[in-house]
């Protein structure tokens, strides 16, 4: 870090932290047999100090990878905290579309949503607002609805398709070989490490795209061999897998379309922020099997908090 933040060292933000680590890796500097890894050293904390202090860092050290942090480096490799975008919602759950008209009886609050509160970095401790605040603010506008929730028929009809759904996960598929939830998280883990990190640039980005394009097919063939009803972790799993695709498809999407580097969003090849034509949000959504993107302004007060370079 003294390469990176020397007055911060360590305790520089969790964004700078981790462009730094991956830095040190490109740069050939990583560990382990693919050179992607750190050893992260805590042993100048004091054996005092880090047991009373990191608890955890102390068990999931000694768990996963059997290093007694208190006397060795832990080895660690960068990885993805958090997602800043989310379902477009207004300040009290109820979801958007891209006008910012609301979509009648929808709603979403928690770390799947975004109100546009933390722009392109969220700072710690913000998911207790997420959580929290605006889930607290949804359930209100929620039990406001009174009579206006959808008909008992939509209900059903909805509940129908989701039952279809899961029937299908146990059926083997209509043609094709039967794909694994785990082998699509794995490749989807890989490619988006790869290609959507923590560093982004063009040729990456599109190679990204395709590698994730060619597993739509493997979602289309998901199949549980697990024949239980309760508690089948593996039919939770293949919808994940599913879900996780998508959004890997509207993240790669955004990154590509996004030609600056802001908050989170590094880009190699556009390192500067661009307020001029940037300052926006994307909004993306499935039509049919092509992907769209439309824009939204940022709301700013621009009288108390204009936009400014990020220093530290």
């Amino acid at each position: 870090m003294q390469r990176y933040s020397p007055a911060a060292m360590e305790l520089a933000p969790r964004d700078i932290v981790s462009r730094a680590e991956q830095m040190e890796i490109d740069a050939g500097r990583g560990i382990g047999p693919d050179k992607k890894g750190l050893l992260l050293d805590l042993s100048h904390l004091g054996e005092a100090t880090i047991r009373a202090r990191l608890p955890e860092a102390v068990e999931l050290a000694e768990k996963l990878t059997s290093v007694d942090v208190t006397r060795e480096p832990i080895p660690i490799t960068p990885t993805a905290h958090y997602s800043m975008g989310g379902i477009p919602t207004d300040l009290d759950g109820r979801v958007v579309d891209e006008s910012g008209g609301v979509i009648a009886g929808l709603f979403a609050a928690g770390e799947c949503a975004c109100v546009s509160v933390h722009g392109a970095n969220r700072l710690g401790a913000n998911s207790l607002m997420e959580a929290s605040v605006f889930g607290r603010r949804s359930g209100r506008a929620l039990a406001q609805l009174d009579g206006r929730l959808p008909a008992a028929t939509t209900v059903e009809a909805a509940l129908a398709a989701s039952r279809a759904r899961v029937k299908q996960r146990f059926d083997p598929p209509a043609s094709g070989a039967p794909a694994s939830a785990f082998d699509v998280i794995e490749r989807l883990r890989s490619t988006m490490t790869d290609t959507c990190g923590i560093l982004r640039d063009q040729a990456g980005l599109e190679r990204g795209v395709a590698e994730v394009a060619a597993l739509a097919p493997e979602v289309e063939r998901l199949h549980v061999r697990d024949t239980g009803r309760a508690h089948n972790g593996e039919l939770v799993r293949s919808f994940e897998a599913e879900n996780m695709v998508a959004i890997g498809e509207a993240m790669l999407a955004s990154a590509l379309d996004r030609t600056e580097s802001r908050g989170a969003h590094t880009r190699r090849d556009h390192p500067a922020r661009d307020d001029k034509r940037w300052l926006k949000h994307i909004l993306v959504k499935r039509d049919g099997d092509r992907i769209t993107k439309s824009y939204r302004p940022v709301r700013i007060d621009w009288d108390k908090n204009p936009p400014v370079a990020r220093k530290y």
